[in-house]
């Protein structure tokens, strides 16, 4: 028999080398920074695209603003009739515009085109107008009763059935005066307005800018955080200053960015 040698086992075993706690507090350190990296540059991104947004919502509240009040002051005397109460509202003693304080405007006009024309040819004392299929709607309620016709000459609606207007071109007089002049269809007829614009600042983290149309309305928000205007009249070119701020304040800076528009204004109707 032979002999069996024992042979001796040898079992080869891979030692597994784990993470030292060095490594990991370093891998920890370097994901922290690189979270931190990243969340700075959302929010920096987030911060700049918000700061636009508010500042793209002012510039358009002072556009809206400076355009409107500008439109009307280039409107302003067109057509003012001759008499101090427009509308049923008294206190008409000036030409045009007025400007109280150098921030209050006040402006008489007409600042919205013809509201309606004539239907029919309509000779010179004539005390009625009739006027195009509806057109009569857009003179009706309280505050609308001083017109012009064709740019010519003034009345005011004593009385309004349909789309017929009986009108009274002098007031001052017993009865009610007609026409001065002889129109033909087509002419347009517009309504007189007397405007008031001014800065609420009734809630000063929210002013707006108002108008007051004098038709029982009462004043009427049209742009909102707008600070100041400021109103110069030179001679017949006015100038005009529209300030507002953003909504909100920065989120950093904890402040509102302010801004303002200028425009001047030739006042072409002024006598």
């Amino acid at each position: 028999m032979g002999l069996k040698t024992n042979k001796p086992l040898y079992h080869h075993c891979r030692i597994e080398k784990a993470l030292t706690i060095l490594e990991v507090l370093l891998a920890i350190v370097l994901g922290c920074l690189v979270g931190m990296v990243l969340y700075q540059m959302y929010y920096t991104q987030d911060r700049t695209y918000t700061l636009q947004s508010e500042i793209s919502e002012m510039q358009q509240n002072l556009r809206v603003a400076i355009e409107k009040i500008s439109r009307d002051l280039t409107m302003a005397g067109f057509a003012q009739p001759p008499w101090t109460t427009i509308n049923g509202e008294s206190g008409i003693d000036f030409e045009g515009m007025r400007v109280t304080g150098g921030t209050v405007l006040d402006v008489v006009g007409t600042f919205d085109g013809a509201q309606g024309t004539m239907a029919k040819k309509t000779v010179a004392g004539a005390t009625a107008l009739e006027l195009s299929s509806g057109d009569g709607e857009n003179f009706q309620g309280k505050g609308k009763i001083d017109i012009n016709i064709g740019g010519r000459e003034n009345a005011k609606i004593t009385n309004k059935s349909g789309s017929t207007l009986t009108i009274d071109t002098d007031p001052h007089a017993v009865g009610l005066q007609g026409l001065h002049h002889e129109y033909p269809a087509g002419t347009p007829v517009y309504l007189v307005k007397w405007k008031t614009y001014w800065v609420d600042n009734a809630k000063p983290a929210e002013p707006v800018l108002r108008v007051d149309e004098h038709i029982g309305s009462g004043g009427q928000p049209l742009a909102l955080f707008i600070t100041g205007m400021a109103i110069a009249q030179t001679g017949r070119v006015a100038s005009i200053t529209i300030s507002g701020k953003t909504r909100n304040p920065d989120r950093t800076t904890g402040l509102r960015t302010s801004g303002q528009l200028t425009n001047r204004i030739v006042l072409r109707n002024l006598p």
